[in-house]
């Protein structure tokens, strides 16, 4: 019984020892860069004209969306 004790002990002991230094070594090789990507982006023209196309495109798809909900929702009122 005290064998198998003291062993769960050193295999806690090492997987101990493991974590930490698996965590020391993250902790200290963690870099960090902040990336303006609107600066970048706005200097592309391709991805102003895409931009602009997808606002569109999303106006389109919102009106055609809003119209039949609006006739639904007020069909509704009228039945109720």
């Amino acid at each position: 019984m005290d064998i198998k004790i003291k062993e769960m002990k050193q295999i806690l002991l090492v997987l101990n020892v493991m974590l930490f230094c698996s965590l020391a070594s993250t902790v200290t090789a963690q870099k960090f860069a902040l990336i303006n990507m609107e600066y970048i982006l706005k200097r592309i023209p391709a991805y102003e004209m895409t931009n602009e196309q997808l606002e569109q495109l999303s106006k389109k798809w919102h009106d055609e969306i809003e119209t039949p909900s609006k006739d639904i929702v007020q069909s509704l009122i009228e039945i109720l």
